[in-house]
């Protein structure tokens, strides 16, 4: 379907190394009209996605490690209701964890630190209905490390994810977005057409930028 998730929770962290305003961009100046819902910053909270699989397509422009976690916005606060009625437990459940001591946002010189949740894979896969055919680009690093973060998705009935073997940076992050959604949403390419394999030139660490899943997916 034509909703889009962009998921930004560093957005203020990362400028201006931002591809959801490019991403919004592209989609505007397409042929179709796309709904779009950009999460930024604290709006990109664990409670935001219990419906993503309502969206075609998704960007996850944020941190990640290893293939199994991708970072939320929500800072951590175990005096808040919602710790205790819902987070303590998805935390005991692996659906959750926490990530200490993030740049959330940076005051000219000055980075503002918090600990923020990180959704796990399992928090995917225990996700309500199913993906319709959906493109995921996991935009944070180590997203293709292992396979847990692609299973889960495909598991849900995503039919193609894109990400990263390694560490990967922000200009390298920002070039895939903008080139893989302009093929697929104005090009209307293949997700395999719209693939464009390569290693991040921005960084010693020469992340992979990979597809998994069909290679046959597009907009009609």
């Amino acid at each position: 379907n034509r909703n889009v998730m962009i998921y930004a929770p560093f957005e203020a962290a990362f400028t201006p190394w931002n591809e959801g305003q490019k991403v919004v961009d592209i989609l505007n100046s397409s042929d179709f009209k796309f709904q779009i819902t950009y999460l930024k910053n604290q709006d990109a909270t664990i409670s935001s996605i219990y419906n993503l699989t309502d969206y075609g397509y998704v960007v996850l422009a944020t941190h990640g490690s290893g293939g199994k976690v991708f970072l939320s916005g929500e800072q951590v606060d175990t005096t808040l209701a919602i710790y205790t009625s819902s987070y303590k437990t998805m935390l005991k459940a692996g659906k959750i964890s926490i990530s200490k001591n993030l740049v959330v946002k940076k005051n000219g010189a000055v980075s503002v630190k918090a600990d923020v949740y990180g959704i796990r894979f399992p928090f995917i896969s225990d996700l309500a209905g199913k993906f319709p055919n959906s493109v995921i680009l996991n935009n944070s690093c180590e997203s293709t490390k292992s396979a847990e973060l692609e299973n889960a998705f495909i598991g849900k009935g995503a039919k193609t994810y894109y990400g990263y073997s390694k560490i990967v940076s922000s200009r390298f992050c920002i070039e895939n977005a903008d080139t893989l959604t302009r093929r697929l949403a104005k090009d209307l390419k293949t997700t395999g057409n719209s693939f464009l394999a390569g290693s991040d030139p921005y960084s010693t660490h020469n992340a992979a930028f990979q597809m998994k899943g069909a290679n046959d997916v597009y907009y009609p």
